[in-house]
């Protein structure tokens, strides 16, 4: 199930098809009315009423941190779907990988020199 999550001004979540759902069928929002903003999605919610209802039908009020990990959240999925820590993971594999063919390839040279096969 996706976190619906309010600031007091916007309606955002990581999942837009949820965010969707959330907005039109329960707060009666036109789906023309959400933002795509690429690192931000969101509905506005205008005045103090529609914010509470908005709580009041599941939404949860959040602090800063919150919405910063929608962001982040969004922007990881701009970028492929990865997370920061998964994109240090894949570098890092590619590193060993490079390191790896280094080592192999001395190692075989070593051998090729070690018989004579060069000189």
């Amino acid at each position: 199930m996706s976190i619906i999550i309010t600031d007091g001004e916007h309606l955002m979540s990581e999942d837009l098809d949820a965010l969707h759902e959330f907005a039109t069928k329960k707060l009666k929002l036109k789906k023309k009315w959400f933002q795509d903003h690429p690192h931000y999605p969101r509905y506005d919610l205008t005045n103090e009423a529609m914010k509470e209802k908005a709580i009041e039908m599941g939404a949860v009020m959040a602090d800063i941190e919150a919405v910063m990990n929608i962001i982040k959240a969004n922007k990881a999925k701009l970028r492929g779907g990865y997370t920061i820590i998964e994109l240090v993971c894949v570098i890092a594999i590619g590193l060993m990988s490079i390191a790896g063919v280094v080592v192999l390839t001395l190692v075989i040279w070593s051998f090729l020199k070690y018989v004579g096969a060069v000189g």
